[in-house]
This record gives C-alpha cells, sequence and structure tokens, in this order.
C-alpha cells in the first residue's frame, strides 16, 4: 500500500523472511492473505507478484462507490436512527483527535475509523442488499490504504466532510447527504491519483495503482 515494493516486482519468501527477520512461514502465510486481498498476484510455479492497478481499476470503483454510498447517505438521512447518528459524530471526533496527536500506528487507527463510519451509514440505509453491494468496495485493500499520503490539510478536509455528511443526515437532508458523499469520494480520488503520479514520475491516465 505504502508503495515499498512496486508493481509487478516479485516477492520472494526467502528474500522477505531475511528482510523482515522473521522465518518462511510467516512470510508464505502473509502473501496467501495479500492473494486473498487482491494485492498480491500468484502464478503457479512462478511465484508471487505485486499486483497492478490500471486507472480504470481504480476510477471504477470510486465511480461505483459514488453511486452506491450517495445513494446510502441520502436513505440514511431519511431511516437513521438517532443513536447511529451520535456514533457517526464519536467516529468522527475520534478520526479528528487521532490526526491531530498523531499517536503510534495513528494512520492505521484512522483507517479503521473511517471505514466504520463509512460502513454505519451503509447500516443507517436500512437497505441490507445495498450494503451487501457497497461493502465490497468499501473493504477494497487498495483503497482502504489511501491514508498512508494523506497530509494534514487532506485529513482536515476528510473530517470536514464527514462533520458535514453527520449534519445532512442528522437533518434528515437526503440531497445533501448525497452530494456531500459524491464530494467526499471525489476528493479521495484526486488525491489517490496525485500521489499515484507523483510518486511514479508517470502520467496517472497511464497507470493509478502503481503501487501496492
Amino acid at each position: 500500500m505504502s508503495g515499498h515494493y512496486s508493481p509487478g516486482a516479485q516477492l520472494k519468501e526467502e528474500g522477505l523472511a531475511s528482510e523482515l527477520e522473521v522465518s518462511r512461514t510467516p512470510v508464505r502465510a502473509a502473501l496467501q492473505r495479500l492473494i486473498g486481498d487482491g494485492l498480491v498476484i500468484g502464478h503457479s510455479n512462478r511465484g508471487a507478484f505485486v499486483a497492478e492497478w490500471t486507472t480504470q481499476d481504480i476510477g471504477e470503483i470510486y465511480e461505483l462507490r459514488s453511486l452506491l454510498e450517495g445513494h446510502a447517505a441520502a436513505l440514511a438521512a431519511e431511516r437513521r436512527t438517532l443513536q447511529q447518528v451520535a456514533e457517526m459524530g464519536e467516529l468522527t471526533d475520534r478520526m479528528e483527535d487521532l490526526y491531530r496527536h498523531k499517536p503510534r500506528e495513528y494512520l492505521a487507527e484512522i483507517q479503521n475509523v473511517n471505514q466504520r463510519f463509512h460502513l454505519l451509514i451503509l447500516d443507517a440505509s436500512g437497505s441490507p442488499r445495498l450494503k451487501t453491494m457497497a461493502r465490497n468496495l468499501v473493504d477494497t485493500p487498495i483503497i482502504i490504504g489511501s491514508f498512508y499520503f494523506y497530509a494534514d490539510d487532506d485529513l482536515e478536509r476528510s473530517v470536514q466532510h464527514h462533520r458535514d455528511l453527520v449534519h445532512a443526515i442528522d437533518a434528515q437532508n437526503r440531497e445533501l447527504a448525497k452530494q456531500i458523499m459524491s464530494v467526499h469520494l471525489g476528493f479521495s480520488h484526486q488525491l489517490f491519483m496525485q500521489h499515484r503520479q507523483q510518486n511514479n514520475g508517470e502520467d496517472p491516465k497511464k497507470r493509478a495503482g502503481d503501487n501496492s
């Protein structure tokens, strides 16, 4: 996710075990987990390689998220409970506290809190079918890892989007909630693409997922 291993690079168990100073057994297990998450591709008799994500792959994920989660936010504005609204506010406060004070492993925790926030909106939509469809996109590992390259002002803007969403949902403003979610995910997509371009010195139209 952070770009330490380039796309298409072969990941050899022996080399990784030496680099990480562990035995090959946990490395082998980790590679299988990464293959399952779609971050690594396994080839019979060839080994494991860092997956490549094209601009089309990334764009499609964000577009589908915007459509599904925008609709979920609109439904949540109609169907939310006061307890769900309160929990959304608490998660937003927690996210802000993390980026301001930066405790150990704060980015990983911000990712976790952000994911819980988005899943809570899916819960509040009251549509199990919609939640099932959208959750696979929310849980996409390459997207979850995007917080690794957020600057402080990016995190602040993301937190503000969350606060705006909470206010719109609490006010039961269906259209506003949908629009804010669309802007929020559009902003995330733009940052993702900018980072990939700057990190690889390439035209992001050629490749969006050049790191894993």
